[in-house]
């Protein structure tokens, strides 16, 4: 139930979001490392679907040899908080499968910011999460 209220809220809040311009292009290669329940190298590919909204494919792979597949959608709150242009701030959803012992499948929420070093280059870090991130993830952004 309590899944179902997350992804309510989340749905709410995009819709509630009218007279909102994208700021920028979100889309990038996010490289990072995952601390948490599971230690891993994490990979995604972020599209921007629409204003300050993006979905990503995510590639793990954990540090005892177990692989995760799955995807994200994330949505950035950047214009709600007037942020200068070098750095974000998202939250959203992840749901995904982790092939280890046992298959896990999964959906979580996650929150987390960028600092955007230059045009192409940004410090990433994220803390929730499912079975692909949860915990805390460090990483780098590379914008294309």
């Amino acid at each position: 139930m309590k899944k179902i209220k997350a992804i309510a809220l989340f749905i709410l809040l995009i819709i509630g979001s009218n007279n909102i311009n994208a700021q920028e292009n979100y889309d990038g290669l996010n490289l990072l490392v995952n601390f948490g329940s599971i230690t891993a190298v994490n990979a995604n590919y972020e599209f921007t679907v629409a204003p300050q909204i993006t979905v990503a494919p995510v590639v793990l792979i954990d540090f005892d040899g177990a692989f995760g597949i799955g995807a994200k959608g994330s949505y950035y709150f950047d214009s709600h908080l007037n942020l200068i242009d070098d750095f974000d701030v998202y939250g959203g959803l992840d749901v995904g499968l982790h092939f280890g012992n046992n298959t896990e499948f999964s959906i979580g929420a996650f929150a987390g910011g960028e600092w955007h070093i230059d045009e192409k280059w940004g410090l990433l870090f994220e803390i929730g999460g499912g079975s692909l991130s949860f915990g805390g993830s460090v990483g780098a952004a590379i914008h294309f």
